[in-house]
């Protein structure tokens, strides 16, 4: 295959991948049909076919390429070492994550909000606890599952604010917030003390 041949195959696919995207935002996953892709695509149905078997193999290679290049930069171990928690790398690297998340900021607000696949939320969830719970080696004050299953919670659930917010914050902006909250706990961060009542 020639250089050119391997361009237009990448140009076609982008088509194809931008067009689903942008169905899924107008009338939801189920609602979608291979006509409506090629159509929006400006392409043939056989050219769809050429490279997809159907919408569910689409989104499925989709989904795959998207959460691999965001669970590569993923990396809890590297931000902890001897019981420490190196703020200032973590800050960076999540700076970088919703960098990333920005590029694709469409995809993923479709999917978190359950517009496209009800299950994307939960897959993505799931791939985050392992991360976590693979980076974290040290025990935590609280059960370490439950401590895995609040911080993927609390990084999900301020993604899906951010996206449906506009992104209206930077990813700095938000990366900032983030580790203040982490590191801090909510009721610092809310201005409270805590004490006997």
């Amino acid at each position: 295959m020639s250089r050119e041949t391997d361009l237009r195959v990448v140009k076609t696919k982008k088509l194809i991948r931008d067009a689903l995207v942008s169905l899924i935002a107008e009338k939801g996953f189920d609602s979608v049909t291979v006509n409506d892709i090629a159509g929006r695509a400006q392409i043939n149905r056989s050219t769809f076919y050429l490279h997809y078997t159907d919408k569910y193999e689409l989104l499925e290679k989709i989904t795959a390429e998207i959460t691999g290049k965001l669970m590569a930069l993923i990396t809890p171990a590297a931000h902890v070492q001897g019981g420490l928690l190196g703020v200032g790398d973590l800050t960076r690297d999540l700076e970088k994550i919703l960098a990333a998340i920005a590029e694709d900021a469409l995809f993923y607000q479709i999917l978190l909000s359950g517009r496209g696949v009800h299950s994307f939320r939960f897959d993505l969830g799931n791939l985050l606890k392992q991360k976590l719970d693979e980076g974290f080696r040290e025990q935590p004050l609280i059960s370490k599952d439950l401590f895995v299953e609040l911080l993927s919670s609390l990084y999900l659930g301020a993604i899906a604010w951010w996206l449906d917010n506009g992104m209206k914050y930077s990813p700095a902006f938000m990366a900032g917030q983030l580790v203040q909250l982490m590191t801090m706990g909510p009721v610092k961060v809310s201005g409270l003390v805590s004490g006997p009542i």
